[in-house]
């Protein structure tokens, strides 16, 4: 997909002087994010400013592949979280955390992101409070497990189909806790749905890019390149590509990032969030054809093909809430079944004549855009 370089608004200076220390402090953990003063004048034409929650904003920008940082999102939480202030839900999920007496043990990653050890979810809580070690976590599920005492899973993104289609599908969402201490630093990867992060405290700062067209510039990706510790990652490179973007993700904000863009991240300030990948009708053309013109990441190293069928669930679960829906515009647009018109039109004029040839021909793809042309 071809991304224009992204243009920011006129910055103040007490915002520029935010970005500047941010960057600065993303910097003292990883080397590769020291930028001059007119490296850094550079990356604010690439910087992607928060905006307030709206869902035609966020349909219109799921279309586009944009990755997309909203303030006012429902928080994603239930029980004893639920309509909390978010500092209060914040300190109120890790009092949950640092009160949990199961024996289950996590996957850690350490500073250098191979460093791994496990411990429990309250020992985990512990070191995070304590501070004192750098690591992170990711793996912690949500779904049929206590967690969803206090946390609706449903609630980021009431729009996902994964969570609507075969239970093949459904594990794709992996929909978890997150948490990391200051100085975690993940490095450059990239995922294969789109995904969507909501932070309780903390901030992060993230750092993207297409994923070929960074290959291409020397910018390395751990599920593309084989690698010996950090991915090669150049800013001077990176600022120079259209589709270079990054942003901030703080207390109360929720992030939509698209699957195509390969991305590194660095917690700035301890960070508490949950999150997970999904699959939309505003974003399914752009999806789709991205899974069958380059393959999915779920695929590699698939040998014996578990995964094959899971692109064809997943367009037929489209198809099907699309049908559930149906074409009446002004109902329950939860779906996003009225912007899959807009989408398939959008899609069709950019995408280059031999792949919508390709496109068109298969059977993953071919029904849900015929569905999309012919509504009213």
């Amino acid at each position: 997909m071809d991304m224009k370089p992204a243009r920011h608004a006129s910055a103040s200076d007490a915002d520029r002087n935010m970005l500047r220390s941010a960057l600065d402090q993303a910097a003292e953990f990883d080397d590769t994010l020291r930028a001059s003063r007119a490296q850094f004048e550079d990356m604010l034409t690439r910087y992607i400013a928060p905006l307030p929650y709206a869902q035609d904003a966020l349909f219109r920008r799921l279309i586009s592949g944009e990755p997309t940082v909203m303030s006012g999102v429902p928080a994603p939480t239930r029980g004893a979280l639920a309509g909390l202030p978010v500092p209060d839900a914040a300190a109120a999920l890790l009092t949950w955390l640092l009160r949990r007496r199961s024996k289950t043990r996590y996957r850690l990653y350490g500073a250098k992101g191979s460093e791994r050890r496990y411990l429990t979810l309250r020992d985990a809580a512990a070191a995070w409070t304590r501070d004192t070690s750098v690591f992170g976590v990711a793996d912690l599920h949500i779904r049929d497990t206590p967690m969803e005492d206090i946390i609706d899973p449903d609630a980021l993104a009431p729009f996902n189909l994964l969570t609507a289609s075969t239970p093949d599908v459904q594990r794709q969402e992996m929909y978890s806790l997150v948490i990391s201490t200051r100085g975690y630093v993940t490095d450059s990867h990239s995922d294969a749905p789109d995904s969507t992060n909501y932070c309780f405290t903390g901030r992060k700062l993230w750092i993207a890019w297409e994923t070929q067209e960074g290959l291409e510039h020397g910018l390395e990706d751990v599920e593309h390149v084989k690698v010996k510790g950090r991915a090669r990652f150049d800013l001077r490179s990176w600022v120079k590509l259209p589709s270079a973007r990054w942003f901030l993700v703080g207390p109360g904000q929720t992030l939509f990032f698209p699957a195509h863009l390969s991305h590194k991240v660095v917690t700035i300030d301890r960070y508490l969030g949950v999150g997970g990948f999904f699959f939309c009708l505003p974003g399914a053309f752009r999806l789709l054809s991205h899974w069958i013109l380059k393959e999915p990441l779920w695929l590699k190293d698939d040998g014996a093909n578990e995964n094959e069928q899971l692109v064809a669930e997943i367009s037929k679960a489209a198809l099907k809430k699309l049908r559930q829906t149906g074409t009446t515009s002004g109902g329950d647009g939860t779906w996003g079944q009225d912007y899959l018109r807009l989408a398939a039109d959008d899609f069709v004029k950019s995408c280059p004549h031999a792949d919508l040839a390709k496109l068109q021909a298969d059977s993953r793809f071919a029904p849900l855009l015929a569905a999309a042309t012919q509504r009213a």
